[in-house]
């Protein structure tokens, strides 16, 4: 599966290439067999100790070590916390010196792309390496395929990586249960609110980044963004029926009686503020959430912030109910169509050896982890210094080694057991990546318009006139060709 809401966005030809991060000179070259390759990839969450980077790290002489290749490697550059990595890789492509590999583009951009012949095809190396062969299931190879020819090497993803936590101290201290529902938070949110005036009793910003449990208890499927599902065999737009109206109602209340921050839509360091000890109830990614426990503690030392299941709503649903499964994880420019044969064979080695894939998980074994005899991973004191660092070089795990182990390692396996046990499956994410691009050119301004509409209806109350001029503005920035795309391929699959 694919996050839905594929953004597209195409810079002028002819920029120069960007990069945040690579270190060309830094980092050790190993005995190898002279065999080089040339990546791009997205930055990891938590920023690199003082002195290291992506080619000057322990993890990355060990990866070179451990595959035999020679490595350079780059960083996108982030653009407010996220990768913004289809205008980058524009650049890159427009530079005439692309990497060998490049991460994460969206589908639609890499189903644009193999249509204009931008990227090589794997089809004649493929079958030399018999792990990627295995792993490229027909669900995959329909995904990667574009006029008879496969362009992508795409990666599974188990799950996606948001959690809603609490300061459970401040449930303890006024006698308050933990909410179970939607109704059960109001209510919580408003004693807070009374005890605690200066407490922002429920934290988000002006995005749904941090509404995606909330959208789930009102049975919308999310991932931090509207997106069209496949529901009961029918392509739909979810943000513009009778769900997403109740959750503005629901939102507008808690707005118009102050229980979110009236500053929320401008508001850029919304975290800061769970960790400084002004927030109580956050939607938070998990990564940052684990990560960042030291610098909540140091700002807090008697407080408790933990996780809690996303609270039913009014029809008894909860949850993050997408969960992705497929990513498009890399493409190879055509300009090194005679480098296929080494980019596959790089990765072959690295996803098909276990000692690879646990150092991307684990570190390293008997220093960082220590290997059970049932196979299971115990955590030694120096694990939580390098947890951040090794993640930078699991994107090149494809196969969900790193965030089945890391997971269950860094506290996440909690979260997860919920949105496995919750999560709707969204057939739509094994759209093959040429029908994305038909339908994805709609994308960026749908997401425009349906997410100012909701946010501003939040802030002045929910009405027809206000519900309606969004759904005609959808209508006009082309969501029915973009249903109609997916309902044709839905219905042939």
């Amino acid at each position: 599966m694919k996050k839905l809401f594929l953004y597209l966005s195409i810079f002028v030809l002819g920029c120069a290439a960007i990069f945040a991060g690579g270190n060309r000179a830094a980092g050790t070259s190993s005995e190898n067999s002279g065999k080089k390759l040339s990546l791009i990839t997205r930055p990891a969450s938590a920023p690199f100790p003082d002195g290291v980077s992506i080619m000057n790290s322990e993890f990355f002489d060990l990866i070179q070590q451990k595959t035999g290749f020679t490595l350079e490697w780059e960083l996108f550059k982030t653009v407010s916390g996220q990768t913004s990595s289809d205008e980058q890789i524009n650049l890159l492509m427009a530079s005439g010196k692309p990497p060998n590999l490049i991460d994460r583009p969206t589908p639609a951009w890499a189903g644009r792309a193999a249509k204009e012949g931008g990227l090589a095809y794997i089809d004649d190396d493929l079958p030399k390496y018999p792990f990627l062969s295995k792993f490229m299931t027909p669900n995959f190879r329909s995904y990667a395929t574009v006029n008879g020819k496969m362009y992508v090497i795409p990666a599974y993803l188990p799950q996606t990586s948001t959690t809603l936590a609490v300061r459970k101290d401040w449930l303890r201290e006024l006698n308050l249960a933990e909410p179970k529902t939607t109704e059960e938070l109001y209510a919580v949110l408003k004693a807070v609110k009374a005890a605690k005036p200066n407490v922002i009793p429920l934290v988000i910003s002006g995005s749904f980044e941090h509404l995606s449990s909330l959208l789930g208890s009102f049975g919308i499927p999310n991932e931090r963004d509207a997106f069209i599902v496949i529901e009961d065999g029918k392509a739909s737009f979810p943000y513009r029926d009778n769900r997403i109206v109740e959750f503005i109602q629901y939102m507008h209340r808690l707005y118009a009686e102050g229980l979110v921050d009236k500053e929320f839509m401008i508001d850029k360091e919304a975290f800061q503020k769970l960790l400084a000890g002004n927030g109580f109830v956050m939607d938070v990614n998990y990564v940052n959430y684990v990560r960042q426990m030291g610098v909540f503690k140091e700002k807090n030392p008697s407080g408790i912030l933990e996780y809690f299941d996303p609270p039913k709503g009014p029809h008894g649903e909860s949850g993050i109910l997408v969960i992705r499964a497929l990513q498009s994880r890399f493409v190879i420019p055509a300009i090194h169509q005679n480098k296929v044969d080494l980019a596959l064979e790089f990765l072959e080695i690295v996803n098909s050896r276990e000692d690879i894939l646990d150092l991307f998980a684990c570190g390293i074994v008997g220093r960082d982890v220590i290997k059970n005899p049932d196979g299971t991973f115990t955590k030694t004191d120096n694990f939580a210094k390098i947890s951040g660092t090794k993640g930078y070089y699991s994107i090149l795990d494809i196969v969900g080694h790193f965030t089945r182990i890391n997971n269950i390692l860094e506290g996440f396996d909690k979260p997860i057991e919920f949105m496995l046990q919750t999560a709707k499956d969204n057939d739509i994410y094994y759209a093959p990546v040429d029908v994305a691009a038909e339908a994805g050119s709609a994308a960026p301004e749908l997401s425009r318009i349906t997410i100012d509409a909701v946010l501003n209806m939040i802030v002045n109350g929910y009405s027809d006139a206000a519900f309606n001029k969004m759904k005609q503005d959808q209508v006009n920035a082309g969501l029915e060709k973009a249903l109609a795309i997916y309902q044709a391929w839905y219905d042939k699959r």
